[in-house]
């Protein structure tokens, strides 16, 4: 929910939520314990980064860290979780 761009309470929640989700998504220790848990992960990162793509924001530095595709989504640990 909201627009990334903007600072409403709203857009800082979804993204912090976001970028928790991803997080863990991406965490070889919480794929560990309870990966089945953590499928749906995948769903919302394919939604996520649709997301910012159509509205021009992936790996935007004002949201992201260096190599995130979505805030939480770094590249390098999406490419480990999908082996």
């Amino acid at each position: 929910g909201g627009n990334p761009k903007m600072k409403s309470p709203e857009t800082l929640l979804s993204t912090a939520a976001l970028r928790r989700a991803m997080e863990l998504w991406t965490d070889p220790h919480v794929l560990a314990s309870c990966g089945d848990a953590m499928a749906p992960a995948a769903s919302l990162a394919v939604t996520a980064v649709e997301y910012y793509r159509v509205h021009n924001l992936l790996c935007e530095e004002h949201l992201c860290n260096a190599h995130e595709l979505v805030p939480g989504l770094a590249i390098d640990h999406l490419a480990m979780t999908c082996m």
